[in-house]
């Protein structure tokens, strides 16, 4: 990650929760779980060079809530 950011290539951050598994059961909660770790994600990238771009990715099936490859 230090190195992307040191070369300027921009980060996807991708937040990979199995509902039920780790994150909550509950659907709605395993979003706010999923948003809340891309966002600390690119808060972080963002600490390491000011309004460096990023891609936040939330890998989440809403029809099986398994996760996506």
């Amino acid at each position: 990650m230090f190195e992307c950011v040191r070369l300027g290539m921009p980060l996807q951050i991708c937040s990979t929760a199995q509902v039920g598994a780790t994150s909550l059961a509950v659907l709605v909660g395993a979003l706010a779980q999923g948003l809340a770790e891309s966002l600390a994600g690119l808060i972080f990238v963002n600490m390491m060079k000011l309004s460096f771009p990023g891609i936040l990715a939330f890998c989440l099936s809403f029809r099986t809530c398994a996760r996506t490859q």
